[in-house]
């Protein structure tokens, strides 16, 4: 690993990385920093990318080096990079004062850190053009989506069809690799009717997503469970 080759010293705490992005955070001039624990920036996953599907990375995407950490939300992705600091105590700048997630405005809150796990599933069927309600016909559908955490490899998704009153197990596929979406399916006996779609993941570590989204003022780590409205209608 680079910092184990640039000879990093025993007492280590935390990783800086320095983006060429500069602005103005509430007043004070100052480049975008984030920081991680040496065990996390030690990580093998843990990568400086200057390449994406064989070619020079894009402007868009973080060139000519950006910090990639698998399994974090996106602001610990530092783009841009043009420095890499090792520090001896916690570093404890804007960015990672900014990214807490509180329950009340004056709270110290807990830090944003790995992706809660979450499901999304492909709306079946058509929109209505003013509702936005899915139709789909009476009959055999697949329902199918993805699913990924930050924390664990996915254990389970479940759907319930009546917003989350009861829930049926799906065909759960393994991740392609231990960051991968896993692909899952389900097979629904539509009838007609009314339906509220939903699906839900839980993780390894116990982790599931909630049917109420705990508030907070940043409005991080948002993996409410999705809801779908579909009409089952047969062809007039």
């Amino acid at each position: 690993p680079l910092l184990r080759e640039a000879g990093m010293q025993s007492n280590a705490v935390d990783v800086v990385f320095t983006g060429a992005d500069h602005g103005v955070e509430r007043g004070v001039e100052q480049d975008y920093q984030r920081s991680l624990p040496v065990a996390e920036a030690m990580h093998e996953d843990v990568l400086l990318a200057y390449e994406m599907n064989g070619a020079p990375l894009p402007p868009q995407h973080g060139y000519p080096l950006r910090l990639v950490v698998p399994g974090w939300y996106g602001m610990a992705h530092v783009k841009w990079l043009s420095q890499v600091d090792v520090a001896a105590v916690s570093f404890e700048g804007f960015q990672m004062r900014a990214y807490r997630v509180r329950r009340q405005p004056d709270e110290d809150g807990v830090p944003l850190t790995r992706i809660e796990p979450r499901a999304l599933l492909v709306p079946p069927g058509f929109p209505d053009f003013m509702s936005r309600t899915r139709v789909v016909r009476p009959g055999l559908i697949t329902v199918e989506g993805r699913a990924w955490s930050g924390w664990a490899p996915v254990r389970a998704v479940e759907v319930s069809v009546d917003g989350g009153d009861t829930w049926a197990p799906t065909s759960l596929e393994p991740a392609p690799h231990r960051w991968g979406w896993a692909r899952w399916s389900w097979s629904w006996e539509a009838t007609p009717g009314s339906y509220v779609l939903s699906a839900r993941a839980s993780d390894m570590s116990g982790r599931s997503q909630p049917i109420d989204q705990p508030w907070n003022p940043g409005g991080f780590a948002n993996n409410l469970v999705q809801r779908v409205p579909v009409a089952v209608i047969a062809a007039g």
